[in-house]
Formats: C-alpha cells, sequence, structure tokens
C-alpha cells in the first residue's frame, strides 16, 4: 500500500435515509426524485432523516450470504405510517412501482452509503409514547432463474433473445458476466480493472455456460477467470481473487481514528476489529490497522454497521483477511 488514507474527522454523527417509491423506468435509469410530504407515490421519496433511527446494516464480499438491513425509524406521521406499510416489494424487473431503501451514515464532515436495496416488508407498532416504523431489506429480492436462450439464431429468425446475435460462438467474458448479473436483476460493475490484470485465465466462453442458474453460472466463470463477486448495493462487484477494491489507498485504523478497544486476530490470520461507522469501509476496502498488538493491512470480509440516534451505538464491526 503506497497510501494511507486518514479517516475523516469524527465529529457530530449524520445520517441520511431515503424510502423511495420508483416507477419501473425510475429503477431503470436509478433516478430517486426526494419528496418530503405526508404523501408518497411513483418518482418520490420520504426523507426521514429528522426522524430518530436504530439500523442494523450485514454486508458480505461471499455472493451466498445476502446483504441485510434492518432499519427502525421513530415517531413518523400517521399517514406515512399508512402508506409505507402498503407499498408493493420491490424486484427488478417488476411491472409494479416497489420501494427502495438508500441509508447514508457517518458523520457531519463526511457520509458514504452504507446501504441500496430494495425494501421486503414494513409495518408499525406502539412501542409507549413512541410509533415505531419497521423496515426489512435484503439485496436477493430478484431470485436468479438463469438466461432461458443462448442458442444461435437461425438465419432469418428474430435479432433478439440469444446474445449470440452479435458476439458469434465464444461470448466474451465482459458481456457473459454482465449478462448474467443483468439476469439476476442487478446491474453490472465495473469490469475493466478485474479483466484488466495478467491473472485472468480466460477471455470468452462458449454460450452454454450461460444457461441455468445464474448465481451458479457466474460462480463457475468467475472461478475459471480467477474473479470473485458478490452484491453490493445493487451492482455486481467484481474483484481479482483476494485483491480490494484499490490497491493503493487504505483506511487508517488507530486510537486517534476510530479503532474502539484492541483488535483480535486469531490463528489463520482472520481479524475481527470494531471501529466508529467511518465513512468508505465496506466489503472489498483495505485497511491499515496500527494498534499495540496488531499492525498491518487487512481486506475487508464482512462488516455490520450498528447506529442508533438514541443511543451510543455509531460503529462498524468488521472481520477482515490479512492482505
Amino acid at each position: 500500500m503506497s497510501s494511507i488514507l486518514q479517516s475523516t474527522k469524527l465529529f457530530g454523527r449524520s445520517y441520511k435515509l431515503t424510502l423511495s417509491f420508483l416507477s419501473p423506468a425510475q429503477q431503470e435509469s436509478n433516478v430517486i426524485a426526494v419528496f418530503v410530504g405526508s404523501t408518497a407515490s411513483a418518482a418520490q421519496a420520504y426523507d426521514v432523516s429528522t426522524h430518530d433511527i436504530e439500523f442494523v446494516v450485514e454486508k458480505s464480499l461471499k455472493p451466498g450470504e445476502p446483504n441485510t438491513c434492518s432499519i427502525k425509524v421513530f415517531n413518523l406521521s400517521a399517514t406515512q405510517r399508512q402508506n409505507l406499510s402498503g407499498f408493493n416489494v420491490y424486484n427488478p424487473g417488476s411491472p409494479t412501482t416497489g420501494m427502495t431503501v438508500l441509508l447514508e451514515a457517518g458523520y457531519q464532515q463526511q457520509t458514504s452509503q452504507i446501504y441500496f436495496a430494495g425494501a421486503r416488508g414494513a409495518w408499525s407498532t406502539r412501542a409507549g409514547a413512541d410509533y415505531v416504523t419497521h423496515i426489512e431489506s435484503m439485496d436477493t429480492i430478484a431470485r436468479p432463474t438463469g438466461l432461458k436462450e443462448t442458442k444461435k439464431i437461425p438465419p432469418g429468425g428474430p435479432p433478439t433473445g440469444s446474445i449470440y446475435h452479435t458476439t458469434g460462438a465464444r461470448i466474451p467474458l465482459s458481456d457473459a458476466l454482465t449478462a448474467l448479473s443483468e439476469a439476476m436483476g442487478f446491474k453490472a460493475g465495473d469490469l475493466s480493472k478485474a479483466l484488466a490484470t495478467p491473472a485472468a485465465a480466460i477471455f470468452s466462453v462458449n454460450g452454454s455456460a450461460l444457461v441455468g442458474n445464474s448465481a451458479r453460472r457466474i460462480t463457475d466463470i468467475c472461478r475459471s477467470a480467477g474473479l470473485e463477486w458478490s452484491v453490493q448495493d445493487g451492482i455486481v462487484q467484481f474483484l481479482n481473487i483476494g485483491k480490494a477494491l484499490s490497491e493503493t489507498n487504505a483506511i487508517k485504523l488507530d486510537s486517534t481514528c476510530g479503532l474502539i478497544g484492541s483488535p483480535n486476530v486469531d490463528s489463520q490470520g482472520a481479524l475481527e476489529i470494531t471501529t466508529l461507522l467511518i465513512p468508505g469501509l465496506a466489503p472489498g476496502v483495505l485497511i491499515s490497522v496500527d494498534s499495540e498488538f496488531v499492525k498491518g493491512g487487512y481486506r475487508i470480509e464482512k462488516i455490520r454497521y450498528e447506529g442508533n440516534t438514541r443511543g451510543q451505538a455509531w460503529y462498524a464491526h468488521i472481520a477482515a483477511s490479512k492482505y
């Protein structure tokens, strides 16, 4: 690591929670229009950042472990509570409008996005004098069904239904990964860096490699190509196996930059560490630890964000591997 990113000054906790109601066209273009008021409809959203909240967000680099978000929002209006409880479950590609959850958190000097995905459920309860709206989300709502048509189009056939039409018998690796990502209901992330490394073992695949369960097919192809994948905030993120999002920059963690307590390292070199909720911490990011007993670079494998505007919690619990 040739440079170290100093953590932002950690003063004044800050967050922004946007609950968006998007039409299918807006889901595709990722347009979010913030709307503060008592009604919500297509093309509108609630920015509820003035309310107290509790949240737990869990994210991982392992594709078999879906990222999840659980939020409690306190004392929304009666109309807001009613509208949120009657939304359609968000499903990429669905003809109906659903609700998405966008959560940013950090400090007044800087926040970063820690979660974006469709909501799976919302309901309200009464707890003493408070009305509590519960929101649950998971980023694997669109279950992978795979590509159903990959056979070569016969002469005179329609120009749709097969990526063979433009690529020929073998499909470029980037096109294959993009097609499988879209079949799962997500957009493909930036593939240029992951495919630029000489470690990539293959550069194209047969069309038959795309048939079937998309998650399994993308796992098989990535393994052959020396890549790993995961879904992060609605985007399929591709990394070279064991590598980080940035090879040159790391977030510094020490007693003056957000480190809480003493980190633990097991016999396999796996790190467990708790920090303040520093902007930029995410799966695949490099951290540079400087504590009394643990020093060096690590890649974040899992992270659990925990926040409570009514309490002390404003933490990131991290599991990381030696880098």
